[in-house]
């Protein structure tokens, strides 16, 4: 079985067949050995740069940096999971490429595993375990069953075999000689921002993997974007002291910002210099509020438009920061210079450390990217240099802890130091609870209660364990000693 991989076009451009004397024709040679080929093509726009194609019911556009294209067991582009790919992009008005290429590498094993075990994909015979979809559940359930692979990651392999089977039959009326999957409905509750119950009928199949997984009982979390930890004291205390030593400002900055702000690293890493443009000297208050989403240049999850609570006194470093000679330096090395749009934090070269969706979709990066920049940079740092120190630092050789993990630490900071208010009275519940989910851009509450009940089932269990260890202990000593 191939390693999956899967094939980035720096920028595919949709053309369409023309002759030489048309409109921004081109030509388009293709070389075959000694011989040579060549037609022309045009783009499929209208004066605005917008498709022109007369069953779309909204205009698309024509170039899509970075897509990725899904191949076949020799790198050949498998033409009807790239079109369902261009499908979905047509009807997405803010595409996170990112998604597109995890649904490529998915699909792009799909083929490889067709390819390999010689399956034609539209074949479907009246034996349902040789479909192509039992038999690719079959062989990732393997993994499953192993141990090998969470059902989670598989399961997401398999969304995207039956994404690209059900747009056929729905979308181009594909036939097939016996249903690919069996499907059945589930019943799914959730509650809105204003509290109020209801329920959707969703539809499914009956091709997902179960997995049972040993349950952990000293395993915590708090699911908020992934499956968060928030630091201790203890390592909050080890994290800022290793940034420091490290004497790298952008990090310390970085790391400063997810603990005490709360956002997350994509909002933190497209910030723009000119929102810090106020002198600290004229900031009332003790905090700075920034707008963030669509239209201010900084990106958030879901492209929303949030606000961004800064404190004045990190507000403060990070434009002190940013009138320094090494800002001023990094800044000149970038193509835009030093100005208001810049970004505040840039590598040591001057490049942008997270590609905004803006510039992906726009069609703004070099022509040479072959990936866009997710944070890799502050991330791998973090791994190589600041995780061993802080283990060094603390003397836990295990610890370990993720960046998305200085977000959930925002929040069980701000409740520690609310939970006494509450209690004496001074403040409501509701109302801490209503902050914290505007700090945090919760869309929802119960995601905000997690947090809460993080916070409370954490001390209720680091307590309880304490004292049946040392009850275990008690009773081992007492019998050693008799």
């Amino acid at each position: 079985m191939a390693v999956s991989h899967q094939l980035k076009l720096p920028r595919l451009e949709l053309t369409e067949l023309a002759n030489e004397g048309d409109a921004n024709a081109r030509r388009i040679t293709v070389e075959y050995g000694d011989e040579t080929a060549s037609y022309f093509v045009q783009p499929v726009v209208d004066a605005e740069g917008f498709l022109t194609r007369p069953n779309s019911f909204r205009p698309a556009h024509s170039q899509y940096p970075l897509f990725p294209a899904v191949t076949d067991n020799n790198g050949v582009i498998w033409p009807e999971a790239t079109i369902y790919q261009l499908d979905l992009l047509e009807l997405d008005y803010g595409p996170k490429m990112s998604t597109y290429s995890d649904r490529s590498a998915d699909l792009s094993h799909f083929r490889r595993f067709l390819d390999a075990e010689g399956i034609n994909w539209l074949h479907f015979p009246a034996d349902k375990r040789l479909r192509p979809t039992y038999r690719y559940r079959a062989y990732l359930r393997t993994f499953a069953l192993t141990g090998e692979l969470s059902a989670e990651y598989l399961n997401r392999r398999i969304r995207a075999a039956v994404g690209l089977y059900r747009h056929a039959i729905d979308k181009w009326h594909m036939k097939l000689e016996n249903p690919p999957w069996i499907d059945r409905d589930v019943t799914v509750f959730f509650s809105t921002t204003e509290g109020q119950q209801f329920s959707k009928v969703l539809r499914t199949t009956d091709q997902p993997i179960t997995q049972n997984r040993a349950d952990n009982p000293f395993e915590d979390f708090i699911q908020d974007g992934g499956k968060l930890v928030p630091l201790s004291r203890e390592a909050q205390k080890a994290l800022l002291k290793v940034v420091k030593r490290l004497k790298n400002i952008e990090l310390s900055l970085i790391c400063r910002l997810a603990m005490f702000a709360g956002p997350r690293i994509q909002t933190i890493l497209t910030l723009r210099k000119g929102q810090f443009s106020l002198a600290p000297s004229k900031i009332r208050g003790p905090a700075v509020l920034l707008k963030c989403g669509p239209g201010t240049g900084t990106d958030t999850k879901n492209n929303k438009q949030a606000l961004l609570a800064v404190p004045k006194w990190l507000y403060a470093d990070i434009f002190t920061y940013l009138q320094s000679e090494r800002y001023v330096h990094r800044a000149r090395k970038n193509p835009n210079g030093d100005c208001d749009s810049q970004f505040v934090f840039l590598s040591h070269k001057g490049n942008c450390q997270y590609d905004t969706q803006e510039d992906i979709v726009g069609g703004r990066l070099r022509q040479d990217v072959k990936s866009a920049k997710t944070g890799q940079g502050i991330r791998g740092l973090i791994r190589a240099r600041v995780i061993p120190e802080m283990r060094t630092l603390l003397g836990e050789p295990e610890f370990d802890f993720q960046f998305h993990d200085l977000r959930a630490t925002f929040g069980i900071n701000f409740l520690d130091f609310y939970q006494p208010l509450i209690d004496s009275g001074k403040r409501k519940r509701h109302q801490v609870m209503y902050r914290l989910s505007k700090f945090l851009w919760h869309k929802s509450p119960e995601i905000t209660e997690r947090y809460v009940e993080y916070r409370g089932r954490h001390n209720e269990a680091r307590e309880a364990n304490d004292e049946y260890f040392a009850y275990l202990q008690k009773l081992a000593s007492e019998a050693m000693a008799a």
